[in-house]
């Protein structure tokens, strides 16, 4: 008998293929000028959309055949929207090519935006039926299984955001590529956003092409960069506006791009990066406490009735777990933070990682990340130092501009300190922003005038620093966590594996 089922996965790979196709055909007729031949492009339609109705005829007609299959009702369904979405894609496909013919009456950019509106909502919904399915087997796995239904919208949701924040930070880049080439060669600001805009995501595009309104209006720069927020990180932000007061804005722009770059290759989502890892420390506990329960809740009863039936005793080992099991059973609330909390964990800290802990501005927590803004602090005053500017002048910015509010009490502090006459090395040691080791590089730096390289080399070690610190974290949790798990799992081996020997050597 044929199984309707592997139709539907031929069907979904087909649509997919379709949505793609759609999706790109309808970039193209909103912008003719990504191919180079445009008749050759228009001629084509027609043949697209034959094909197009001949899958979607196709689809229906196995449609027709699988109406003899028992319980088939959901794949018939299902291959029913395959096959109504490319038959409407084909008619759409002959609008378009008669939008490309002169005598046509519906030749126009209007009309062509239309046809290409309609394909690509087509394209959308034929990526959004298995969207839409895998969302109702979450939710059903959530109502019969909520344990593992909530792990799974757990880690589903962790993934999304860690490749989200990864794709967010390699669009910032590009963005900043184009803000520092841009400025640096005198181009046209907004054209060039608006050209890098196609590229990026859609909350992105609509950024950018926001921040390029702004710009065209007559905005300056650092202002409509203030009002199109996240279109860069913070730290770009504020050495865009350190750049525009001492002259420098060009090579600000070019380091923060440099930065970013660097920093979007290092922490993406591979399996050896730090978010990776910790991903996996803080979600195996999860999975084995859930993996515990489905043994105790479908195994541990069954020994028990069949141990009461041979009129015998579990072992020892067996009934601390199910002590243990049975405790937390009792009180489900107290086992509630131990179940999500590490979840909520990997969630905080590799978005943290992944979009750049500088992005972040904790109520309650600013002074304790006060030492990871130094490095951008001190390339801020290797900037300024470099253009022959006093450092008061990025002192003045800092202070008022940063997104850090522990931050700007303390360069507040130091500006005051500069303002009496007191020494800019010593006013920041006094702030907290930097050790007595620091203060005493950059006087002597200053004395033998090479403050610039010395505050970008002090930046740089600070930086890697922080990041020898967090893999060495990283390489001790690792074995940790894994021992931790490992005895566990050998005490979980222990209670379901005896009794089976003490049964067998109790029946023979």
């Amino acid at each position: 008998m044929f199984d309707p089922w592997i139709a539907i996965l031929f069907a979904q790979v087909a649509a997919v293929i379709y949505a793609v196709f759609l999706l790109e055909t309808a970039k193209t007729l909103r912008n003719p000028g990504r191919v180079r031949d445009v008749t050759r492009f228009a001629r084509r339609l027609p043949f697209w959309a034959v094909i197009m109705f001949v899958t979607g005829g196709a689809f229906a007609i196995g449609m027709a055949f699988l109406l003899d299959v028992p319980d088939s009702e959901f794949p018939i369904l299902w291959l029913g929207l395959n096959a109504a979405l490319p038959i409407a894609a084909a008619f759409f496909l002959l609008q378009a090519f008669q939008t490309f013919v002169p005598a046509s009456k519906s030749f126009g950019e209007v009309a062509r935006g239309r046809v290409a509106n309609r394909l690509a909502i087509t394209g959308w919904l034929v990526l959004l039926i298995p969207a839409l399915a895998a969302l109702l087997l979450i939710l059903f796995a959530i109502i019969v299984f909520w344990g593992w239904g909530l792990l799974l919208v757990v880690v589903i949701g962790i993934s999304w955001t860690l490749i989200a924040a990864g794709k967010r930070k390699s669009d910032q880049a590009a963005v900043l590529w184009a803000l520092a080439i841009a400025t640096d060669r005198q181009l046209d600001l907004p054209d060039e956003l608006e050209a890098v805009s196609d590229g990026l995501a859609t909350g992105q595009r609509r950024r950018v092409r926001q921040l390029a309104e702004l710009l065209r209006g007559g905005c300056p720069l650092t202002l409509a960069l203030e009002q199109t927020p996240r279109v860069i990180p913070r730290f770009a932000m504020l050495a865009a506006q350190v750049g525009e007061e001492n002259g420098t804005l060009p090579a600000a722009l070019r380091d923060a791009a440099v930065r970013q770059t660097r920093s979007a290759e290092s922490t993406g989502g591979a399996v050896s990066s730090p978010t990776m890892v910790i991903a996996y420390l803080l979600l195996m506990p999860l999975f084995a406490v859930l993996i515990l329960s489905g043994l105790m809740y479908w195994i541990v009863p069954k020994y028990k009735k069949i141990f009461e039936g041979f009129d015998m005793e579990l072992p020892d080992v067996t009934k601390t777990v199910i002590g243990v099991s049975d405790w937390a059973a009792a009180y489900p609330l107290l086992m509630f933070p131990l179940l999500f909390l590490p979840a909520a964990v990997v969630f905080v800290v590799a978005t943290a990682h992944v979009r750049g802990w500088g992005e972040y501005n904790p109520p309650l927590f600013g002074r304790l990340l006060r030492r990871l803004d130094v490095p951008n602090l001190l390339r801020n005053f290797a900037q300024t130092v470099s253009a022959g500017r006093p450092l008061q002048e990025a002192l003045e910015v800092m202070s008022v501009r940063h997104p850090r509010k522990a931050l700007r009490a303390a360069l507040a502090e130091a500006l005051q300190a500069v303002r009496r006459g007191d020494d800019c090395w010593h006013a920041l040691k006094d702030a907290g922003l930097l050790t007595p080791a620091e203060t005493a590089v950059l006087r002597s730096a200053q004395r033998v005038g090479n403050v610039a390289w010395a505050l970008g080399e002090l930046a740089d070690g600070i930086d890697r620093r922080f990041v020898h610190r967090w893999r060495a974290a990283l390489e001790f949790a690792q074995p940790a966590v894994v021992i931790v798990l490992g005895l566990a799992s050998a005490a979980i081996y222990f209670a379901f594996f005896l009794p089976l020997v003490k049964l067998i050597g109790g029946v023979t």
